[in-house]
């Protein structure tokens, strides 16, 4: 199609063409006449195409009223009158991505996929939720995603649940959301960002369903509706679609949802407390901020800028604020975070497990510091390198690509500015090399921590009550709520009761047919294969894939990791996360990592495991070196990790550090991210992958690096004994798999002729289980998670393909219902691994140990759907297909390809494995019905809970595990 200036098309007319050479495609900028509505299409060579509608959302109290309605417009529509087609769609459609998201002044609803029909079918489920949704006429949508009083009987005690409410007291368990939350309400007293636009738990309860209808009709409405197309789409089809089906039913309407700037105010310090446990020591737990508005929008290059400063300033141990704060042990940490994305971008400097008494003290070392900085200069050979990686990432291939270029274009098109101008920051790199020299860098930072009129500062300070007092204020609040009107409580019951019914309630064969779907008949009956040669190099297997078109090439350098034992398997995680973190013989922490920027894209050194040929009882553990170069510096490449892997010095001073800081993030991870913890510790009990992962990355691994803190005196001279031991014998030939995009085999060469020739056999590893089948640990929070499972091959059953077709179909229709609607919990998920484990978790859950009751009930469900003969498999199992090709950028396929190697996970065997998902019928379902009712009865289960939902495992019998912190 020929699109030209000012051409009108369905109702659209093209107002600018701009090239996006960054992106390699054309933007075409489109507005609405009839409604003023703004549409951007990026025209790109990608199959993947995306859509995006956007609505200005500006709250004016912390109620998370936009956070509850992009839940709730997702729960049906007058066109589609189905309760959730957003989950219909996770069950039955080929989506690459689909999801929605609540920023502090927009919402966003993102969708996309490779196949037409099925874009088409997803742009028309999400144009009707966002413009027509069910919310209107339904009002248990409001209650169910956003909050309730939960009470069934007069004599019950009255709670609170919905599942915004749920998700948003797991965020508030963050110390970082905390800081976060408090900065907003002091640095923007004038307007919309004062606001948590997530909702805060203490004022969601606040909302009524009226003001909930109220602000959908204000905002949701095409003159407050920027679209973002992206790919290579039919234009017209897609811009035929949104003015005949929904642009033309309405009116142009003057919204003015401008946002005032914030004035910068005279700095103010508060003090504020967040929760730890009861018996948590509360010395150097606190975190004192300083923090500032920095500059707008489109001040492209300034925020930039600040990016590259915060590696300079902050990225190690040697950097220069942070390591001025560690020397005078004025903390354990240090992060400078810039918080863009809305139009007066602010930066934070927070000091990490300091205390309180510290402030004055961490104020005056800033202080000097930044003026010894200003006035001798930055470092500019680590800002040149600094630009240098920023660059390459930002050139360099991710994905969702569709989705990220939109999110980017939104920086400046919400405010009004040009949204072209975000995606062609390319040319401000060569900018920002020459500002190096002129003092711009030091400018940057003298206007921030030399600015003491405006640097706004914040202490936050444990606390072991507040969890209690909380908990204490919501019963007695809910309390005097029932006492003051048995009318009320009465009503509360039978609005319960109304929405028990709905919820229970399922779809009509009518209400499901509206839903526009694909059919089987359109999936590719072949995966994806992604081409990989093997080749010997000095008899080192070679995994060789396509060269890049980017001109990037990958590494991956696998190193075994077999003949560890499970009691050292610790000591190998810190091990790991130490290399790239220490100096080595040739240089410090600073010029290692300087180096790694200056010429490299990316150096990394992680572990993984993988379980060959679907086996439980053992696996492949691997340490691995991976890096992304362009071609021009592939030489960089050898020297620089074999110095890493060869020549790292492992010194007590600089460890502890390091270890400190490990321990916090493991402390916050577990809060934030518990199931994936239960998981982990669930699957160590039914495999040698899963002992691995546990051992070196999860509460074992914790645990040890507590340990070693508590005790390093006592421990560091024979773990450093250790480490030494790991860099002599792990780093050999015998042990070597590599990995190289592109004809690069003279590089594997030059790596083997750098390491070892330490003799070393096999490669498959056992691990013996964990054993206690129920464990709980504590956690300060207002939530709580669950994970439950065991592996089939214990009951005599091996892994078939159609397991991944039960966990879709689980996921996202048992559990779905019963835990996230039923039982308002924020997520939920089944996963089947080929090594046999089966696994259910529930996240930001009120009521854990129910989630674990219903996990028991999981086969009765799949005994329902093999006796209905109206069960329809084809929407899960393409569902299940579209799960399992997910968007992948170049690096990632490179790792799955490596990945599928290590299983021995042929082309073929995936081609077999498509076939058996392709031919499921509903008879199949059957076969697993005494499986799942024998291996759920009595599961390995792990709860990670608040101290009121521990004490409630303490009486089921679970055992406690030590606290972490």
């Amino acid at each position: 199609m020929n699109l030209e200036l000012s051409n009108k098309l369905h109702g659209f007319v093209l107002e600018q063409i701009k090239d996006i050479e960054d992106a390699k495609g054309t933007l075409y900028m489109f507005r609405h006449e009839q409604t003023n509505a703004e549409l951007c299409w990026l025209k790109r060579d990608d199959k993947n195409k995306t859509f995006a509608i956007t609505f200005k959302t500006i709250p004016d109290n912390d109620t998370g009223v936009f956070h509850i309605l992009e839940h709730s417009v997702l729960n049906g529509s007058k066109k589609y009158p189905v309760r959730e087609p957003f989950v219909e769609l996770l069950k039955s459609s080929l989506q690459t991505f689909l999801n929605a998201f609540t920023y502090p002044d927009k919402t966003m609803y993102p969708v996309s996929s490779r196949n037409n029909k099925d874009y088409m079918n997803l742009i028309s489920v999400y144009m009707d939720a966002v413009f027509q949704p069910a919310i209107y006429t339904n009002p248990n949508i409001f209650l169910q995603e956003g909050w309730h009083y939960q009470i069934h009987d007069v004599n019950e005690e009255m709670e609170y649940s919905g599942v915004v409410l749920n998700e948003m007291k797991g965020a508030f368990s963050s110390v970082d959301e905390t800081i976060v939350d408090e900065f907003n309400r002091m640095l923007f007293p004038d307007n919309c960002y004062k606001y948590v636009s997530g909702g805060d738990p203490r004022y969601i309860t606040d909302l009524t369903y009226e003001k909930f209808i109220e602000t959908h009709q204000k905002f949701y409405h095409p003159s407050n509706a920027r679209v973002w197309l992206d790919g290579n789409l039919d234009i017209d089809e897609v811009l035929r679609f949104i003015h005949e089906e929904y642009f033309v039913n309405y009116q142009k309407e003057e919204m003015d949802f401008a946002i005032p700037m914030q004035k910068i105010l005279p700095a103010v310090h508060n003090r504020i407390s967040y929760e730890v446990n009861e018996n948590e020591p509360t010395e150097n737990r606190s975190h004192i901020s300083f923090a500032k508005i920095i500059s707008t929008y489109d001040s492209y290059v300034q925020n930039i800028a600040w990016s590259a400063l915060s590696s300079t300033l902050v990225a190690n141990n040697e950097s220069p604020l942070k390591k001025a704060i560690l020397d005078n042990n004025l903390g354990e940490d240090v992060d400078l975070d810039l918080y863009d994305g809305i139009q007066q971008p602010w930066l934070v400097l927070t000091i990490r497990n300091t205390d309180a008494d510290k402030y004055d003290a961490i104020r005056k070392i800033l202080r000097s510091t930044t003026s010894k900085l200003v006035k001798d200069g930055l470092d500019h050979e680590e800002l040149q390198a600094t630009i240098n990686q920023m660059e390459f990432r930002y050139r360099e291939s991710h994905e969702p690509a569709g989705l990220m270029y939109g999110q980017r274009a939104m920086d400046s098109w919400l405010y009004g500015g040009d949204p072209a101008e975000p995606l062609s920051n390319g040319k401000l790199f060569d900018i920002l090399r020459e500002k190096i020299e002129q003092g711009y860098f030091e400018e940057l930072l003298s206007s921030f921590l030399l600015d003491e009129e405006h640097l706004n500062s914040l202490t936050v300070v444990p606390s072991t009550t507040m969890g209690a007092k909380r908990v204490a204020d919501e019963k007695k609040h809910l309390a005097d709520i029932k006492a003051s009107s048995k009318e009320n409580v009465l009503k509360y019951i039978e609005q319960n009761k109304a929405l028990d019914l709905w919820q229970q309630s399922t779809d009509t064969k009518e209400q499901l047919a509206t839903l526009p779907k694909i059919h089987l008949s359109e999936i590719d009956e072949k995966p994806e294969n992604l081409p990989l040669q093997i080749e010997k190099v000095q008899s080192v297997k070679t995994l060789i894939h396509p060269a890049q078109e980017s001109g990037i090439v990958y590494l991956f350098f696998y190193f075994s990791l077999a003949g560890i034992t499970i009691k050292h398997l610790p000591a190998v995680g810190l091990f790991t996360d130490l290399l790239m973190n220490l100096p080595t013989t040739k240089k410090t922490v600073r010029e290692l990592q300087r180096a790694v920027r200056k010429d490299l894209g990316s150096l990394n050194i992680v572990t993984d495991v993988y379980s060959p040929d679907n086996r439980s009882d053992a696996c492949i553990p691997v340490l691995a070196v991976s890096c992304s170069v362009l071609e021009r510096n592939i030489d960089k490449v050898v020297p620089l990790i074999l110095e890493v892997i060869k020549d790292t010095k492992f010194t007590k001073e600089e460890i502890l550090p390091i270890l400190k800081q490990g321990n916090e993030g493991a402390r916050q991870s577990i809060i934030m991210n518990g199931h994936s913890f239960g998981m982990r510790r669930v699957s160590a009990h039914h495999s040698a992958e899963g002992v691995f992962r546990e051992y070196i990355g999860g509460y074992e691994n914790a645990l040890f690096s507590k340990k070693l803190e508590d005790n390093y005196d006592e421990m560091i001279d024979e773990v450093i004994n250790e480490f030494e031991m790991y860099q002599e014998v792990l780093f050999s030939k015998d042990r070597l798999i590599a990995s190289v995009t592109g004809n690069h085999l003279d590089i594997v060469e030059k790596f083997i002729a750098g390491i070892n020739r330490i003799e070393a056999q096999g490669n498959i590893v056992h691990y013996p289980l964990l054993q206690e089948p129920k464990e709980a640990l504590q956690i300060p929070a207002g939530i709580s998670y669950s994970a439950a499972g065991t592996n089939i091959k214990t009951f005599d059953f091996e892994y078939n393909p159609c397991l991944q077709v039960i966990a879709h179909l689980l996921t996202y229709d048992y559990l779905w219902t019963e835990v996230r609607v039923k039982g308002n919990a924020y997520g939920t998920g089944f996963s089947a691994n080929p090594n046999g484990n089966i696994a259910a978790y529930s996240y930001r859950d009120p009521s854990p140990l129910h989630s674990i009751e219903i996990y028991r009930d999981i086969y009765k469900r799949i005994k329902q759907l093999a006796e209905d003969e109206h069960t329809d498999l084809a929407g899960y199992i393409i569902g299940t297909i579209a799960a399992a090709e997910p968007l992948l950028a170049p690096a990632a396929k490179v790792r799955l390809a490596d990945i599928r190697y290590f299983r021995n996970t042929t082309y073929e065997n995936l081609c077999a494995a498509r076939k058996k998902v392709l031919s499921m019928k509903r008879g199949d379902l059957a076969r697993y019905v005494e499986l799942f009712e024998k291996a759920l009865q009595a599961p390995t289960s792990c709860i990670v809970a608040n101290v009121e939902t521990i004490e409630q495992c303490k009486e089921e019998g679970y055992t406690i595990l030590d606290s972490i912190s």
